[in-house]
């Protein structure tokens, strides 16, 4: 049976690579990823590497890999309906709910005509900021301690208040009136037609992989609502959406900070803690928790300091803590948000509350205490009871264990006693006599060596040119002192020599572009634009690596499309899927060097662009074409690649 691309897509977007693979086989976090043994050959030494981030998995021993569907095919021995079956229920969505193929293309070309129509929108809003009629916005921006590099970075824009100059401007571009309705930017009712936005400041929300799927706008002056957002679309859904993700998503951190609102996003940023996000005038739901937890399994709540925001970690904490997270809490006080804490304690004195914050559980049993007078017998007993109703939510023994112990130390309770208490009420919720509160909803060296084709692209590509000249010199030396028998030999000697450098040749411009598609889908140091300023998918030598390269740039640019996905393109053909796993988990070594990899990667570019000049050479009969390629090719031997 065949499953369309669209559920296919949902229910790998419901399923958590870590917690399927981890189900099976024993698998730590180190770094980024997790590694374990690999369960498909013998091993010592971990090499079996998952990457939560791109829900994908690669052996580096044995060259398994895939995303959580090929796991299970693998392991199970399963066909790819009865894998896919068995994922789709555990993700609580029933298989035979899949769309036609068709349906699937319409809806993607028209999820893509909503991302340009979005496009086109943040750009006409950025450079109404930065006209006459955004002066005053832009002045507001800088009071709040918004640089232009900030404003650019996030790419802030302006609403004017006539209220349809963003609908004349996308009409004049092409877009009719459904199109634009359907975008969410422009309000059709009995009124007429307005614009969505007007005299407003506008946050533009990028989705992980870049592209524009909705905006905030801020009222200037003191009109209500002060936020607005744009609505549900077909490419925005803010309750699985988070803003600054798109910057986050890369960082190194082991936890994320979150926060309420753009203003508070963008200060944490600007003050370097690139590893936050915030949610979009909504409380945190299981979709932001489902999205965090492909990067991170430790949350930092920086809620605001008043009792609304108060109110909105408690329910984030437990919707955190229910996904299975470690969740702290930042102290605010004596501010009311990270913007005022920053702007008046500084960077450094937020890193030490960063450090200083409160396990979620341990402050909400705090918070609970100001309910209570402890001078009170009667009161402190029922506060006691209330701890004990709140541990029973702990299903796992030991984690409510360690939490009992915690607890007493902190506020001075027996041990024996407490746990006692808490048994009792929860065989009683067990049988049905408590009422139950309702929930809301290092890498070995072995590694390093199985993955050395990205970091020594350029010394193998030197040690080629070695073997090469040393080849010829041998050649050259037999061939002056052999026999007369020797040299009728030299043919058949010189054509194996020729085969055997081609195909060596072969292997060096294959690992060259395993480096640049590695560096593309990770955007290691920045690099994905500038290989593609050189280089495009077209300039690779085989339809697989074309196709892969188009796939990365597909990725990069449009949240459609995932390493996932991308994977299971090959779902029939496992060779291809374990080299499309093994380039798109590559993550580099942390002791990576910078200079060292755009060395790799300007020579891995300046081969490629040679190897296709090259081939048009062989193929052009067109003599003006021919000179000006070999001018080229001189030209590029000279001067290089420069990133």
């Amino acid at each position: 049976m065949k499953y369309s691309q669209d559920i296919v897509e949902e229910v790998l977007a419901r399923t958590d690579i870590v917690d399927v693979i981890s189900s099976y086989i024993k698998i730590q976090k180190r770094g980024a990823d997790y590694k374990g043994l690999c369960p498909f050959h013998t091993e010592k030494t971990p090499s079996f590497s998952v990457s939560p981030s791109k829900q994908i998995f690669h052996c580096f021993g044995c060259g398994k890999g895939g995303n959580a569907i090929s796991f299970v095919m693998q392991y199970e021995n399963y066909t790819f309906t009865e894998a896919f079956t068995l994922l789709a229920q555990r993700a609580g969505i029933s298989p035979d709910n899949g769309f036609i193929e068709d349906e699937y293309r319409r809806k993607r070309d028209y999820k893509n005509l909503l991302l340009n129509i979005n496009r086109e929108a943040a750009l006409f809003f950025y450079n109404n900021l930065k006209s006459q009629k955004g002066i005053n916005a832009l002045n507001y921006l800088k009071n709040r301690g918004l640089t232009i590099s900030d404003i650019t970075k996030f790419g802030l824009g302006f609403a004017d208040s006539s209220g349809s100059s963003l609908y004349s401007h996308l009409k004049e571009k092409g877009y009719d009136d459904t199109q634009l309705k359907d975008s969410g930017l422009v309000n059709f009712n009995d009124k007429g037609i307005r614009d969505r936005f007007w005299n407003r400041i506008i946050f533009p929300i990028m989705a992980a992989n870049r592209g524009v799927i909705g905006f905030g706008g801020r009222v200037m002056g003191e009109g209500l609502p002060k936020y607005i957002n744009s609505p549900e679309t077909g490419i925005f859904d803010k309750s699985r959406n988070l803003y600054g993700l798109n910057f986050a998503k890369n960082t190194k951190q082991t936890f994320m900070l979150v926060c309420e609102g753009y203003m508070d996003l963008i200060a944490l940023q600007q003050a370097g803690f690139i590893n936050s996000v915030a949610t979009l005038g909504t409380a945190l739901t299981q979709g932001h928790a489902l999205l965090l937890k492909r990067y991170v399994k430790k949350v930092v709540l920086t809620y605001d300091s008043d009792e609304a925001g108060i109110k909105a970690a408690l329910r984030a904490g437990s919707v955190l803590r229910n996904e299975g997270f470690m969740v702290n809490i930042l102290d605010m006080k004596p501010y009311k948000d990270p913007d005022e804490f920053i702007k008046g304690l500084g960077a450094q004195e937020f890193a030490n509350r960063i450090k200083e914050a409160k396990n979620s559980f341990l402050w909400e049993i705090n918070l609970l205490k100001n309910d209570f007078d402890m001078s009170d017998p009667q009161m402190q007993t029922e506060f006691y009871k209330s701890i004990a109703s709140k541990l029973c939510d702990f299903e796992e023994g030991l984690e409510r264990d360690n939490y009992i112990k915690a607890i007493c130390r902190e506020h001075v309770i027996l041990y024996d006693e407490m746990k006692k208490l808490v048994l009792e009420i929860d065989a009683r919720r067990k049988m049905g006599l408590e009422r139950m509160p309702v929930k809301k909803s290092d890498s070995s060296s072995n590694n390093n060596s199985k993955t050395g084709f990205l970091i020594n692209g350029s010394k193998e590509a030197k040690n080629d040119l070695m073997r090469g000249a040393f080849n010829n010199k041998l050649y050259e030396i037999s061939r002056r002192s052999g026999t007369d028998a020797e040299k009728n030999a030299d043919n058949v000697v010189q054509s194996r020599m020729l085969k055997k450098r081609a195909a060596d040749r072969e292997f060096s411009l294959l690992s060259n572009q395993k480096l640049l598609l590695s560096c593309m889908v990770n955007n290691t140091f920045d690099m994905f634009e500038k290989i593609l300023k050189h280089i495009t998918p077209s300039d690779f030598t085989n339809d697989f690596y074309r196709e892969l390269a188009e796939d990365i740039v597909r990725m990069r640019t449009d949240d459609d499309v995932s390493a996932a996905l991308i994977v299971n393109r090959y779902a029939q053909d496992e060779e291809k899927q374990k080299e499309a796993s093994e380039i798109l988990i590559n993550n580099f070594n942390e002791d990576t060097k910078e200079e060292e990899l755009k060395k790799a990667v300007s020579e891995s570019i300046l081969k490629l662009k040679l190897y296709s000049l090259e081939n048009d050479c062989k193929n052009t009969t067109d003599i003006n074409k021919l000179q000006d390629m070999m001018i080229e090719q001189n030209s590029l031997r000279t001067r290089g690649i420069s990133l």
